[in-house]
């Protein structure tokens, strides 16, 4: 390892070493050896001052590592009869100056063109009258902050079609809030939360709604390819597609993904890693800066969920998966053109996504579910081989996206008689159990945490495809049922309309959450209390500033950036009369 400067704080990790016939070590091996639901005993991880707590060994060498490490060995096999090795080490020095560079300025540049974008753009709207409807008038407007908070505040759709899936906006809000619940007590692992209790919840059947909760994300992915097909069927209403839609559509869609998703980690790489100091602050974010810097161009290629072992946007594979498979869906509608042959190639999608997790389970003796291990959160999960291999592919959740463009085609061609028809009143006993059902769906994962069970490569190749379409399909038809007014009560939570001004926030909200929870952990100076309370409130907190910061991103940022591609690239001919209605449709976020 190389040498650190003497002046500084260290945050260390080391494996100890000792005798196998020493009951102590033979202990923390044997115990460590369960490494689902333990924490790896055999490595340590310790915060050091050099100069007050090794000064003693100053003199025994010129490389701050090589001290640290005859410091801690010191009192280990004083106390213990063990010994360490240094393995990872990250240093804050405070003798030295954080500078800013040319990427620090230049996202400076960015947020002062966008700022002043704003404010012209809003004081054209407020004080300009002529030009609103020639091309740079309307590309102005597109940056006025009232007509962007306009577009926050708007009601759905007024289109009768698309007011038949105004339910979509709570289950993709509700979808999002339980992502970044799901996420929130990942980083206390880094600061030293309480190991007997961490280890403890595995035991609880409960705490598995938490750890077995990835299989939620396969909602987004329904949902995601179920409003691309919809939306492509309607627009076939007006005028027949071809192939020449495809790259036009891959490009809209890079589009209204890449500005928000470049804005965030352009920060991250940027910015953030001078926002504070210490050891945890460089493990948990200045490492991520360290890997954007090197990995920013897949990530805007979309190629990153096939690129492994970065800890940059980890959070980030499923845009990659998403658009992925949004190319695969705008191909299936773009070239094939008979309804028929596309629902073939539907079906088709569904069984390849049902055959491949199994082939990747079986082929790399894979988990059958992402295990949420103590030491695999320790790095968000960039060296799991089921993570890499099974999670964040696209072509291993094509399963759900399929499931999605399959319910397009059974809920356009509903009719308005169908909608709080009688006889759906039948599937209402159905439409109350599927909820519990998916539920129990979660907690089934609650076998492969079991300690002493080892789960045979057969059982674990036959879950990981067949969970996937089970929870997809359990989902999709609840989500059908709402759709068509099958029951009442329900019905008006989930078609609240204040889902869909919430839904709009959620590109950002998710986006931004993963960056909070690093800063926060990274800021930490003192052991983590982890407990039931403190996961509740650090959960909220998470939630609560993911969502405050994206209202005035989605103001300043997305929603004028997605209106300028619309006003640009699709052109409408529409009077002059219809411009303020037309400016409070909403842009449909697909995550």
């Amino acid at each position: 390892m190389h040498a650190l400067p003497w002046r500084c704080l260290l945050f260390v990790s080391a494996q100890l070493h000792g005798n196998l016939s020493d009951p102590l070590y033979h202990t923390l091996v044997e115990y460590s050896a369960n490494t689902i639901t333990h924490f790896d005993h055999t490595h340590i991880r310790r915060g050091i001052c050099p100069k007050k707590t090794c000064a003693r060994h100053m003199h025994t060498s010129t490389n701050l590592t090589e001290v640290v490490e005859a410091c801690l060995n010191e009192s280990l096999t004083r106390d213990y009869s063990l010994t360490a090795k240094i393995f990872e080490a990250y240093c804050e020095d405070y003798s030295k100056e954080s500078k800013l560079d040319s990427g620090d300025y230049t996202f400076a540049v960015v947020i002062l063109v966008l700022l002043g974008l704003n404010l012209l753009g809003s004081f054209y709207d407020f004080f300009c009258e002529n030009g609103k409807n020639k091309l740079v008038g309307k590309c102005l407007l597109c940056f006025s902050v009232r007509r962007n908070w306009q577009r926050l505040a708007a009601p759905g759709s007024a289109s009768p079609m698309q007011r038949r899936i105004k339910s979509i906006h709570s289950f993709r809000t509700i979808t999002a809030l339980l992502v970044i619940l799901g996420h929130s007590p990942i980083p206390s692992i880094l600061v030293g939360a309480d190991p007997q209790f961490m280890e403890e919840t595995y035991h609880n059947i409960l705490f598995h709604m938490l750890y077995n909760g990835t299989l939620i994300v396969q909602t987004f992915f329904m949902i995601s390819g179920f409003l691309m097909a919809y939306n492509m069927l309607l627009s076939e209403q007006k005028r027949p597609l071809s192939w020449l839609n495809l790259p036009k559509g891959v490009l809209l869609r890079w589009l209204r993904l890449t500005p928000p998703y470049a804005l965030v980690m352009f920060f991250v790489m940027t910015w953030m890693r001078h926002l504070s100091v210490g050891p945890f602050y460089l493990k948990s974010v200045t490492s991520e800066a360290v890997a954007c810097h090197r990995d920013w161009w897949q990530h805007l290629l979309y190629i990153h969920n096939y690129i492994d072992h970065s800890q940059c946007m980890a959070h980030a594979w499923y845009l990659g998966a998403e658009f992925q498979l949004s190319i695969l869906g705008l191909s299936v509608f773009c070239v094939l053109h008979s309804n028929r042959v596309r629902k073939m190639a539907i079906g088709a999608v569904v069984v390849v996504g049902l055959i491949t997790p199994a082939v990747y389970t079986y082929v790399h003796d894979l988990h059958a579910i992402l295990i949420v291990s103590p030491e695999v959160a320790l790095n968000f999960f960039v060296e799991d081989p089921t993570f890499n291999n099974l999670y964040k592919r696209g072509h291993t959740n094509l399963i759900c996206y399929g499931l999605g463009l399959a319910m397009a085609y059974a809920v356009y061609n509903l009719k308005d008689s169908d909608l709080g028809s009688k006889r759906y009143k039948a599937y209402l006993p159905l439409y109350w159990s599927l909820f519990p059902l998916m539920l129990v769906i979660v907690l089934t994962g609650y076998v492969f945490y079991i300690d002493g069970i080892i789960i045979p490569i057969g059982v674990r190749v036959v879950y990981s495809s067949a969970i996937k379409f089970i929870f997809g399909f359990a989902t999709a038809v609840f989500i059908y049922l709402t759709i068509v007014k099958v029951d009442r009560a329900f019905r008006g939570f989930l078609n609240w309309g204040g889902w869909a001004r919430i839904s709009r926030l959620t590109y950002f909200a998710y986006l931004v959450h993963i960056p909070i929870l690093r800063f926060g952990t990274g800021n930490v100076g003192v052991l983590v209390p982890f407990g039931v309370f403190w996961i509740l409130t650090n959960s909220l907190s998470c939630i609560c500033m993911a969502y405050g910061l994206a209202v005035p991103l989605f103001i300043m940022v997305e929603s004028p950036l997605a209106e300028l591609v619309k006003v640009t690239l699709v052109p409408q001919a529409r009077p002059a009369a219809l411009e303020v209605k037309a400016s409070k449709e909403t842009v449909e976020i697909k995550l």
